[in-house]
């Protein structure tokens, strides 16, 4: 229920990331097979590589770069391109150990979690950072980041912030937030908006994603943000649902360096229904 078809996004993982390459774990099969049919010299012509590193691919001894599939897929087959997204699990960058899930679904637990983490998280240079002054909620988020992209991490306490903090390099993830999830690297400021991804889906998915952002950022009878949009976004699914909101602003800047924040309020009527459904949202993922 609320799964998604999430469009082949391996070319927009084409990325060198500090002189290594994105690659994908254990496509031997498809090395091996088309090593069988060409020339072992012409295939490693046409792909730049050299006969040596091409017997490791077929062994199995090395990490297939997704921009070598690509170049493969322009002289074999383009259909190559679609196999490898179809029958590939993991990807992950050449020398890291830590193998990322190449989620192909949209579901209700990744539309929560993304949400969450347009709430209460920060993607930069190949970091990214989770904070949240509730420890359950750091716990969850800690459960679907492993659960959804294998992503083992842990979290501390932070006194000199009075939160909870997950914080770590996750390249192959920062790509997949900010080019399929359209998150923005850096202060999100204005720019934050509900992923077109999330928004062309199914209703529950977009019920999901509001109701993580929320369980981030709700303050139990409003949700501030400095982006208008997103507080427009959540307001037209919240609407759909039958809860009333108003949205003010914009208030400020309170200090210095701060952007002026919108403020999306509900009535107490409204305030119930939403608080029990990310009640029942937290319940049902934990």
């Amino acid at each position: 229920m609320g799964l998604c078809k999430i469009p082949n996004y391996l070319k927009k993982l084409v990325e060198n990331v500090g002189g290594n390459n994105i690659c994908v774990y254990n496509q031997r099969d498809l090395i091996k097979n088309l090593c069988s049919k060409e020339n072992i010299k012409d295939l490693s012509r046409k792909l730049g590589v050299s006969d040596r590193l091409l017997y490791y691919w077929v062994k199995g001894e090395r990490p297939i770069p997704i921009a070598k599939l690509i170049k493969l897929a322009e002289f074999e087959n383009k259909k190559i391109l679609c196999d490898v997204y179809e029958n590939t699990e993991y990807v992950y960058i050449n020398g890291v150990k830590q193998k990322t899930r190449l989620c192909k679904y949209l579901t209700p637990e990744l539309a929560y979690l993304v949400g969450y983490i347009f709430g209460d998280g920060h993607i930069g240079n190949y970091s990214f950072s989770i904070c949240d002054c509730s420890e359950s909620n750091i716990k969850l988020a800690k459960k679907l980041l492993k659960d959804i992209f294998n992503l083992d991490v842990n979290y501390r306490f932070r006194s000199d912030r009075n939160c909870y903090e997950i914080g770590t390099s996750w390249k192959v993830g920062v790509l997949i937030l900010n080019k399929v999830f359209e998150m923005p690297v850096g202060s999100k400021n204005k720019r934050l908006a509900m992923p077109s991804l999330i928004r062309d889906s199914n209703m529950l998915n977009k019920s999901m994603f509001c109701f993580g952002l929320m369980t981030a950022d709700f303050g139990g009878n409003s949700l501030t943000q400095t982006s208008y949009k997103i507080l427009e976004d959540v307001k037209k699914v919240l609407r759909k649902m039958e809860i009333r909101t108003c949205i003010y602003g914009p208030y400020g800047p309170y200090k210095g360096n701060e952007s002026k924040k919108w403020i999306l309020s509900f009535d107490k009527a409204s305030q119930f229904k939403i608080t029990n459904s990310l009640n029942n949202a937290i319940k049902l993922f934990s």
